[in-house]
């Protein structure tokens, strides 16, 4: 199996049950609706170019799908009107007194499954059916509505609003036989055709049914031998594409990393221990005035002379009149200043005195 054959392939197992869902909510049978959705897949295969770059292959196949289901009601002459006065007649009675809100209250705490809204959906005229698929389930606005089906905007709303109204005597009819006890009001924040539109989507979200037949894998491959456009290709190889492309970017980046030599490891210098700021000793002015507080003198004596004695050897020791001047001097007085300045002690010596 090739790369085409591959994409179509797992498109096919992904959707298909989504679209059998879709289909079934416009023509309510089973057969039918599986029939409708492969016929829708078949030909999206054919109109592969039609799927933009931009948009979504989920939400271009689901356009696709409804496209194939109002077709096949247009040509079946299923969309013709009929009189709303004569529908309305075979519907059940209900009290004209009854209050849109009371109605829809009991709606929603009679908790219907999604197998019984669809039954309710379906005893809707096909051209009222339609509009409220198109309008409630599918997101189409009016304008979108009238271009699709051929009518005018005005013919739409009205559908809508007819079929909203014989949606909800239906199911009020139908929670009367659960005797479901009405035990709170419900007060919708939009208004009651919102709120009702938003309860009815909440119960059909996502729904799928699988195919009894399901479409043979030759027909898929028959459907997908010619060659894909451009856009279809895109979208079935854009995943491997950006992997590829993160692949190589990222190697881009890494790769000079790698082959980048290993650095040396610069050698770690051992912490420094802070030091004390020492503050140097301020400067003294010579020429400013010091007091200088606790100045201390001390005298220091003079030595005695020494008296000389009588020898009996007279030659042994001179006599005070062989000394010279100088030795028979006294010595000088030295004296001492002991100054504290700045918590320093100063010794100034002056032989002078």
């Amino acid at each position: 199996m090739n790369a085409t054959n591959a994409f179509w392939t797992r498109k096919y197992q992904r959707h298909i049950a989504e679209m059998i869902g879709i289909c079934y909510r416009y023509v309510s049978e089973r057969e039918v609706a599986e029939d409708l959705a492969h016929d829708a897949f078949l030909r999206a295969m054919e109109r592969a170019d039609t799927l933009r770059v931009t948009e979504s292959f989920g939400h271009w196949l689901t356009r696709i799908t409804i496209n194939t289901a109002v077709d096949y009601l247009r040509e079946k002459g299923r969309m013709t009107e009929v009189r709303t006065e004569q529908y309305l007649s075979v519907l059940p009675d209900v009290d004209e007194d009854l209050s849109p809100e009371t109605m829809l209250e009991a709606i929603r705490q009679a908790d219907f499954t999604r197998e019984e809204i669809l039954e309710a959906v379906a005893q809707l005229p096909v051209h009222h059916r339609t509009v409220l698929n198109l309008y409630v389930f599918d997101g189409l606005n009016h304008r979108q509505i009238a271009e699709t089906l051929g009518i005018s905007p005005n013919t739409s709303k009205s559908h809508l609003m007819r079929a909203r109204k014989e949606l909800q005597i239906i199911l009020f009819q139908k929670s009367q036989h659960k005797h479901t006890p009405l035990m709170t009001f419900f007060a919708p924040l939009f208004g009651i055709d919102a709120a009702f539109d938003r309860y009815c989507r909440s119960r059909l979200d996502g729904l799928g049914l699988p195919p009894q037949h399901p479409l043979a894998a030759s027909d898929i491959q028959g459907a997908a031998a010619t060659k894909l456009p451009l856009r279809v290709r895109f979208h079935a190889f854009r995943a491997p594409l950006a992997v590829g492309l993160g692949t190589a970017a990222v190697g881009a980046v890494l790769l000079p990393v790698m082959l980048r030599p290993p650095q040396p490891v610069p050698p770690v210098a051992p912490p420094s221990v802070p030091t004390a700021a020492i503050a140097a000793p301020p400067s003294t002015d010579t020429t400013a005035e010091v007091e200088l507080p606790e100045t201390s003198v001390e005298t220091v004596a003079p030595t005695p002379a020494r008296t000389a004695t009588p020898s009996s050897n007279p030659e042994a020791e001179p006599s005070s009149d062989d000394l010279p001047d100088s030795a028979a001097a006294p010595p000088p007085v030295v004296v001492k200043k002991v100054l504290r300045h700045n918590n320093r002690t100063v010794v100034i010596k002056d032989s002078n005195r």
